[in-house]
């Protein structure tokens, strides 16, 4: 048998041409309709569809945040033989040795001094004693090197002394903090300091941030360390700090949708899926909390970048997670994050 069709095809201007106009409109509107009704049904979920959903349930979240910087010493200083007709003639000590105050670690002769020239009043040896209590950090003087008035320079232009000494009240980690955890990170707030594959420190923030530089959004704390001897001056480090916490009702971050400024869930009633509106609060990698909007033991889309719409009618398989993600979740902003249950 020969099917019969509707072209949805107007004529020229938009009118129907042809004696019978308003039948030829008649099925002109059902032919548009059709193929809108088309065009839904192919938007939608097929009837029966199998959606995996988990059941809202208490958590406690943890928002971490890990922030960057480099250890430096809270007491720094140096000595040198910053005086002109001298050669060093001995290196006392070496990097890694401790010394008190006022001890003795370089040695130098006047110039010639050794083979009987005049001193013209000056003395024939002259030395340099550390200003501090602490450990030698680095040493630049060499035996044989001439002695100068003007101070060698390191990086920058800044005055480096032939030995370094950083003092003994302990080293701290000098971060880089972004402006919205600014407020968060307050002065006794426990951290845990990484500095290598398996390395960890203790760490405290002893100095929390008291401006943000308005370019970069970003403010300085620093933090001490514990033990002080797991860095070194300069080596870099991060430091992984808890911002906040909260106990409430928690959902998977993949089953809220963003959209429009409006954020949503979508639940399962029965076989039909329904939106609704909610508010949230702490999240980490994996999960996030609903302040308001939904109740405890509703079935929510686990995924709700699944092609499921309002209205939809499928087939409800709960998660074998249900009733199973109360607990407490750790997150951080670096995405490092495991979000395991304790």
């Amino acid at each position: 048998m020969q099917s019969s069709s509707v072209a949805c095809r107007p004529g020229r201007g938009g009118s129907v041409p042809g004696p019978g106009g308003g039948v030829a409109r008649i099925a002109l509107g059902l032919c548009l309709f059709a193929l809108a009704t088309s065009a839904a049904r192919a938007e939608s979920t097929p009837e029966g569809t199998t959606v995996i959903g988990i059941r809202a349930g208490q958590a406690c979240i943890q928002e971490q945040i890990r922030i960057t910087g480099f250890a430096l010493a809270r007491e720094e200083s140096g000595t040198s033989l910053a005086l002109d007709g001298y050669r060093i003639t001995q290196v006392l000590v070496a990097e890694g040795d401790r010394v008190t105050s006022g001890q003795e670690v370089l040695r130098a002769s006047l110039l010639g001094a050794e083979e009987g020239g005049a001193s013209q009043g000056r003395p024939a040896g002259v030395s340099a004693r550390a200003p501090i209590a602490g450990t030698v950090t680095r040493v630049t003087a060499r035996v044989g090197m001439a002695t100068s008035a003007a101070m060698p320079t390191g990086p920058g232009g800044v005055p480096e002394p032939q030995v370094r000494i950083t003092g003994e009240g302990g080293i701290d980690l000098l971060v880089d903090v972004p402006s919205p955890y600014a407020t968060k990170i307050r002065t006794g707030t426990v951290a845990r300091i990484v500095y290598g594959p398996g390395l960890e420190a203790k760490g405290t923030v002893r100095v929390p941030v008291s401006e943000v530089d308005p370019a970069s959004q970003l403010g300085r704390a620093r933090l001490t360390i514990e033990p002080a001897s797991a860095l070194r001056p300069g080596q870099f480090a991060s430091a992984v700090l808890e911002t906040a916490r909260d106990c409430g009702l928690s959902v998977p971050r993949s089953a809220v949708v963003y959209q429009n400024g409006v954020t949503s869930v979508q639940i399962l009633n029965g076989t039909k899926v329904e939106r609704r509106r909610v508010r949230t609060g702490l999240s980490d990698e994996t999960t996030i909390q609903i302040r308001d909007g939904l109740a405890e033991g509703e079935l929510v889309v686990v995924d709700a970048g699944t092609a499921v719409r309002p209205g939809d009618r499928v087939t409800p398989v709960v998660s074998r997670d249900d009733g199973k993600n109360a607990g407490s979740h750790t997150g951080k902003n670096d995405g490092k994050n495991d979000g395991r249950n304790r």
